[in-house]
């Protein structure tokens, strides 16, 4: 909780700092700067979070192994409710079948 506090506390900062910069008596380019500071940020901050998320995809590191035990613990899961008498979708068990 107090790593909310402290972005909190940042955001206030920030938009107390922007509010004192919009009561200065400044050239009319710099004004607008200062208007549009905030979505300016907004925007740097969107492109930021989509370079993670793609570095993110990029170096995701791929486990076959596990891809096996997984599957591997689907199928005897599978084969366990077949067996108490569940019913599967055709459609399910003919994709899931083929794989085995």
């Amino acid at each position: 909780m107090k790593r909310i506090y402290r972005i909190a506390s940042i955001a206030a900062a920030g938009g107390a700092a922007w509010a004192a910069a919009l009561q200065l008596s400044i050239p009319t380019p710099a004004r607008v700067a200062v208007l549009l500071a905030p979505l300016l940020l907004l925007v740097a901050f969107g492109m930021y979070m989509l370079l993670l998320l793609v570095y993110g995809a990029l170096t995701f590191r791929s486990c076959p192994e596990e891809a096996q035990k997984l599957h591997l613990d689907i199928c005897r899961a599978r084969k366990d409710l077949v067996r108490q008498g569940f019913a599967f979708d055709k459609d399910l068990q003919a994709g899931l079948s083929s794989d085995e």
